[in-house]
């Protein structure tokens, strides 16, 4: 209705997540976050957290603009203390784990701290007062007693003549500003940026400041996340941006902007061949223009296939145009990445490293997923190009090139039934499982080393491009972390942008869970699979092998977030909770007073895989499209595909969706 009115949606938590009880019936909440992300840059959503919201409904929240918590009554966790106990043996409470302050200031997912319900409901209204009601309006101007032509001479005064000397940038902020009145963002988290509401002369703006009174002002990985979601959200409200710099950061570049602008024009894939030690210092301010070059990227990006090659050294700021390509290959023991080197870190923090300990190939391939494959040499990665470029159309207009095959699309495939184990708790590698679905067994992996528990590339069905997504349970039983959530939801935005079909493998306990994890941000980070799911408009298709559990229902492609077909294998489980968790609790008293917890345990445990868990039940509540012959996986699919080749669904009038970056 808030989307159909063009008017804020606002949402008020308090939900301890699913009835066990329901078993099937309680995985179709995955619509609720449809539609958030349907209404992701059409209207403005605030979630107002004002007691518990844990398992599945966090991601209503975590796909909205803003989150605001209250203290000490609110807590989000995907998976609690108890189930946390009992799979890691770490103990913690509800607050420790998800409470107000862990969200405002470690994990980054709330943006305001509120001290009781009236205060929230304050600030809500605050946050809206600068907000238009959709993204086809403008902001509202406010009359103001403030005169725009006020000068501000106390600012040679806040801001020291001394560069080293430090200030509080939220000063500046408040002597420009009308009426000295700023909302700020996040203030607790990453402080070492500034990011608020305003207003100038009456008008709506956002301010993005660092603050040199943390890190120098320097941007880390954190004020990235938290600069670029504001940034998105500003713009998508049609709010202006005010940005104050005064950082330490060394942004160096190299110029091939007239390289990038032809193949934008041409409409051609983009291949970028890195060799970079960064900047010529002795250039002084002419070398900080290079950010034209990164504007081309963002430019080109969703419009013509990019990649970047790094074949030696890309330094300083030349990190910047790989890192806003689609894909990245480095080349053994020739190549490394870095922003800033080994001297200048151990002149800063005293710690030594290599070139390549720091940023070699090994490291951007399994460490920080920067890398997507890794070369033995320069002969070699130009042969990666090739093969990778195979898959994808010139740009975005067209669509994939289909090579003919010789494999039948009417291959049964038997042997699947061997590779996948009937019991659940035995693990398999589910590439096997891909070679045998796919044509001639050819299947190109993307980030193979990083985030294993999630294993993504591309392959060919009849001889049409798809990209697979597929839980991997030989790594930590299949379940999703955030590395494996970042992996997923990118080259799930990457394939839709080019046409290429998601053939999406489903075999998951849900998402990992850990205090690490929720206080890493697991919240914001898993909403991307389902917000990247719920966004894209190519055909899509998901096959559940196992177990789907949860959260992970919810991230694999389920019906619910727009995908066209699931199928189901007869040996699934689909439940809010594995059957194992779900006895203990449900029937827990029961357990406790037989005079065999063991046998009760393993009674109702069955009784609940009957009743509850069975495929037959999702599929009579029309989220499973039907249950198939495991043989007969690569023929439904190909039939699929066929039918779907045809699909389009228009966009939604908005200048751009709201990632939960």
């Amino acid at each position: 209705m808030a989307y159909e009115k063009k008017v804020p949606l606002i949402g008020l938590f308090d939900s301890a997540g699913a009835r066990l009880q329901e078993g099937s019936e309680n995985i179709t909440f995955a619509r609720i976050f449809y539609q958030n992300a349907r209404c992701s840059g059409v209207i403005p959503q605030i979630a107002a957290i004002m007691g518990p919201s844990a398992g599945g409904s966090v991601y209503a929240p975590a796909l909205m603009d803003f989150i605001l918590m209250t203290k000490k009554t609110s807590f989000m966790f995907i998976t609690g203390p108890a189930a946390i106990k009992a799979v890691t043996g770490a103990e913690t409470s509800h607050d420790e784990l998800g409470g107000s302050k862990i969200h405002c200031r470690k994990s980054g997912v709330a943006d305001l701290e509120a001290e009781d319900d009236s205060d929230c409901l304050e600030k809500i209204k605050a946050l809206l007062a600068y907000f238009p009601p959709n993204c086809f309006e403008k902001p509202p101007r406010i009359a103001t007693a403030d005169d725009p032509k006020r000068r501000c001479p106390s600012l040679l005064e806040i801001v020291p003549a001394e560069k080293k000397k430090v200030y509080d940038v939220r000063r500046v902020i408040q002597e420009i500003v009308d009426d000295e009145r700023f909302l700020e963002i996040k203030p607790d988290y990453a402080p070492n940026l500034v990011i608020g509401l305003a207003r100038m002369d009456g008008r709506s703006i956002g301010i993005i400041a660092n603050q040199s009174k943390f890190l120098g002002g320097s941007i880390d990985i954190n004020a990235s996340d938290k600069g670029a979601r504001f940034i998105q959200i500003l713009d998508a409200f049609n709010i202006p941006i005010v940005t104050l710099m005064d950082t330490t950061a060394f942004l160096p570049g190299i110029d091939q902007e007239h390289g990038r602008a032809m193949a934008y024009e041409k409409k051609v894939p983009l291949i970028g061949l890195f060799d970079s030690a960064g900047a010529r210092l002795q250039e002084g301010s002419e070398n900080i223009t290079f950010a034209r070059i990164f504007y081309q990227n963002a430019r080109c990006s969703g419009v013509i296939p990019q990649i970047a090659a790094i074949m030696g050294p890309s330094a300083g700021g030349s990190v910047y145009a790989p890192a806003l390509m689609d894909f990245i290959l480095m080349t053994k023991k020739t190549s490394f990445m870095f922003i800033t080197g080994p001297a200048a870190i151990k002149a800063v923090t005293g710690a030594e490293t290599s070139h390549d300990e720091l940023g070699g190939s090994k490291i951007h391939c399994r460490k920080s997923g920067v890398a997507d494959l890794e070369a033995e040499d320069d002969s070699d990665c130009l042969e990666k190009i090739k093969a990778l470029l195979a898959y994808f159309p010139p740009n975005c207009f067209e669509k994939p090139p289909r090579i003919a095959t010789a494999d039948d699309p009417k291959r049964r495939c038997p042997s699947l039934l061997e590779i996948v184990p009937a019991e659940k708790k035995k693990v398999y590698d589910v590439r096997r499982v891909i070679q045998e679905i796919v044509d001639d067994e050819r299947f190109l992996e993307i980030k193979p080393d990083y985030a294993p528990n999630l294993v993504i590339g591309l392959a060919r069905m009849d001889g049409r491009s798809i990209g697979i997504i597929a839980n991997q349970s030989k790594f930590l039983g299949g379940s999703i972390d955030i590395n494996a959530s970042d992996k997923g939801a990118r080259f799930i935005q990457i394939l839709d942008a080019f046409n290429i079909p998601i053939v999406t493998l489903m075999d998951t306990t849900a998402f990992l869970p850990g205090i690490d994890q929720e206080h890493g941000g697991i919240i914001r980070h898993g909403a991307k699979m389902l917000y990247a799911y719920s966004e894209a408009s190519v055909p899509m298709i998901t096959i559940i092998l196992r177990k789907a559990y949860g959260g992970g229902w919810s991230a694999m492609g389920p019906k619910e977030l727009g995908v066209d077909l699931v199928f189901a294998w007869p040996t699934a489980e689909c439940a809010s909770m594995g059957p194992e968790g779900a006895a203990e609790v449900i029937w827990a008293k029961e357990i406790a007073s037989a005079p065999d917890p063991g046998a009760a345990r393993q009674k109702f445990i069955a009784e609940y895989e009957k009743n509850y868990a069975t495929p037959y039940l999702a599929a009579g509540l029309r989220v499973i499209d039907d249950i198939i012959d495991p043989a007969e996986t690569r023929i439904k699919i190909i039939q699929a595909l066929k039918m779907l080749a045809k699909k389009e669904i228009p966009r939604s009038p908005r200048k751009h969706g709201i990632m939960p970056l």
